[in-house]
């Protein structure tokens, strides 16, 4: 259907939208965007995930491992089960506002070594990734170290990345919001998480990690921190009673955690839930808790 496009077409389209839950095999040249020097938004999606197993991936592509190119005007990039292992090297990114590449088979973002310079990716303040989505990327083993640069980036869902042993630097991400790494293989969580001082939400389920960092006390916006099912979690910190505007903390399923640190600090704590631990007893302390209404144990 791509390919059906003519050359003069190409030149002004500004949107391209498929819906691949509704269609079958889509066939990929590489250069199918070469001429798109317009297309701004660009979305391939499932409208239904009643996708039947064991049919594989909607796209084929003729075995390269990236696009040669994608426009450096997009503004939405929204493929799911993207088909290459890499981004374009030469995709400058200047404009994108919204990443989202669920269920990809993308390993790297982009092919070898691309540093994001601060007038590349962030050409003027109002410029730059705010939501970056790559949720069941399984073959996803590494962020690049540039990624710090994303100023704007409120939403960063790792989700499922199952392969991803290790985070980049988190320092310059300060307007980050919801940090999604569940079902990942971190083992920990970079000290310099204390620099993200708008986080809302971590969520860090099913991870295999056995400690958190100090510093995590430091996330004074945070209201969400989801464990549960980290199997492997001994202990938390006792900076945890820090988080003034913790609201929910999710410690479900983690059956090797014995014992909790002080809480007398988490003032707005609501929801406790301690299902599945190895807790024998409870703090004294939870009952200076006032605004907490839900102990699930």
């Amino acid at each position: 259907m791509l390919a059906t496009i003519d050359n003069k077409a190409k030149k002004v389209v500004e949107g391209l939208f498929l819906d691949i839950s509704t269609i079958g095999r889509v066939y990929l040249n590489p250069a199918v965007f070469s001429r798109m020097h317009n297309l701004r938004l660009l979305k391939f999606y499932w409208s239904s995930w009643l996708k039947k197993e064991g049919t594989g991936s909607i796209f084929e592509s003729s075995g390269s491992d990236c696009l040669k190119s994608l426009p450096n005007k997009l503004r939405l990039l929204h493929w799911e089960e993207y088909p290459f292992k890499s981004l374009p090297l030469n995709f400058s990114m200047e404009n994108l506002v919204h990443l989202n590449m669920r269920n990809s088979k993308v390993e790297k973002l982009w092919n070898g070594v691309k540093i994001m310079e601060s007038s590349e990716v962030l050409p003027s303040s109002n410029n730059g990734i705010v939501i970056l989505d790559l949720r069941g990327c399984k073959m996803l083993n590494s962020l690049p170290n540039s990624t710090w640069e994303l100023k704007r980036l409120e939403i960063l869902n790792l989700h499922g990345c199952s392969y991803l042993e290790k985070l980049p630097p988190l320092y310059g991400l300060c307007s980050l919001k919801k940090l999604f790494l569940d079902d990942t293989a971190l083992v920990d969580i970079p000290p310099d998480i204390v620099s993200l001082s708008s986080l809302e939400l971590l969520s860090l389920s099913d991870t295999p990690m056995e400690e958190l960092p100090s510093s995590i006390g430091c996330l004074s916006s945070l209201v969400s921190l989801n464990l549960q099912r980290c199997k492997k979690l001994k202990s938390l910190p006792n900076s945890i009673c820090e988080l003034k505007c913790l609201k929910t903390l999710h410690l479900r399923g983690c059956s090797d955690l014995e014992k909790l640190p002080p809480l007398y600090g988490l003032c707005s704590l609501r929801d406790l839930y301690l299902d599945g631990t190895a807790l024998v007893k409870i703090p004294l302390d939870i009952f200076s808790l006032s605004s907490l209404g839900i102990v699930s144990k």
